[in-house]
């Protein structure tokens, strides 16, 4: 099961209902292309408009619908639009776990974070036009990503490749699935080619992370 973006919430969502319905559930493995959207607050306002959102969607969807997750749905009865969060849900969801996402996402700093900084670059989006400010919050946001990514890994069976550029969706775009500027660690670590298919074929466990901040993996910072 796979999907980017929304639709990697989309294959979390449903890792759990695909396992019980094939024989063997152990086959099914779940690949999501930066599909962590931090519940964090808004730059200058404070406020938490990704909350604010996802407690809206719940309205407008259908208040009595939950999410396919139902020990997520348990756990957190009566919030349970939190289980539409990664950093909520993830315990929740059964089977080996890929995550590719980016430490600085491209959709998460203008649309969570409320700031306007990125710039085209040559692989991706850069930050060099961000300000002393904007960089402390944006890795106020990183910081937060990681501590989640730390307990995350904590499931033997959970996968992670993080990058310190920024970039939202990997795995299904050219740009970014197969070249020698998206490497954790840079220059000498794994694409995302390489991670996927060490996941898949060879069983292997991709703990892949950036552990400097940007610009430190120089051939996709700018």
């Amino acid at each position: 099961m796979t999907g980017s973006s929304a639709g990697a919430l989309g294959a979390l969502y449903w890792t759990n209902y695909l396992q019980s319905m094939v024989k063997k559930p152990s086959i099914v493995s779940t690949i999501a292309d930066s599909g962590i959207f931090m519940n964090a607050k808004v730059h200058e306002s404070g406020a938490l408009k990704i909350q604010a959102e996802i407690i809206n969607l719940f309205k407008v969807s259908n208040v009595d619908e939950h999410t396919p997750l139902n020990i997520c749905n348990a756990f957190y009865n009566g919030t349970e639009w939190k289980c539409l969060f990664v950093q909520y849900s993830y315990a929740s969801i059964e089977g080996r776990l890929l995550l590719i996402n980016s430490e600085y996402d491209s959709y998460a700093i203008p649309n969570i974070l409320g700031i306007n900084c990125l710039k085209a670059g040559k692989s991706g989006e850069t930050l060099s036009s961000c300000t002393a400010t904007e960089h402390k919050q944006i890795e106020k946001y990183r910081e937060e990503y990681k501590s989640f990514i730390s307990q995350y890994l904590q499931f033997s069976k959970n996968n992670i490749w993080s990058i310190a550029c920024s970039n939202h969706v990997y795995a299904c775009l050219d740009n970014f699935y197969d070249v020698n500027e998206q490497r954790v660690p840079g220059n000498i670590g794994n694409k995302v080619r390489d991670a996927i298919r060490k996941f898949v074929f060879d069983k292997t466990r991709i703990a892949d992370i950036d552990a400097e901040a940007w610009p430190a993996n120089n051939p996709c910072a700018y």
